[in-house]
């Protein structure tokens, strides 16, 4: 089922207008349908593209990254480095025990 939401703002990673239900038919806690139709992004999603949206690009630019499973809302061209892990995926990492020197990630996602 597709809702087109007035009240819901354009989605900040797609620019996408029309939301539908989430998983399980979920609507958000305002009673919203939370994904955005175009790009599939949810409330997380487009949180996380928030935040980073506030933070200088000089900043994001250095930075080598580890991302703990795939999401819309994070663009691997911000970062200058960047690794995303899938559980049991052709790159899951054990969380227990990295498999990488210290110290070779600024930032875990």
């Amino acid at each position: 089922m597709i809702l087109s939401n007035t009240r819901q703002s354009k989605c900040n990673i797609c620019g996408g207008t029309q939301f539908e239900l989430g998983p399980n038919d979920r609507k958000s806690s305002t009673g919203k349908p939370p994904r955005c139709k175009r790009c599939r992004s949810l409330e997380r999603h487009r949180q996380l593209r928030q935040v980073y949206a506030q933070l200088p690009d000089s900043y994001l630019t250095g930075l080598e990254v580890l991302q703990l499973s795939p999401d819309i809302g994070v663009d691997p061209a911000w970062f200058s480095s960047y690794e995303v892990s899938v559980f049991q995926g052709d790159n899951s990492l054990d969380l227990e025990a990295i498999d990488r020197t210290d110290a070779s990630y600024d930032l875990v996602i």
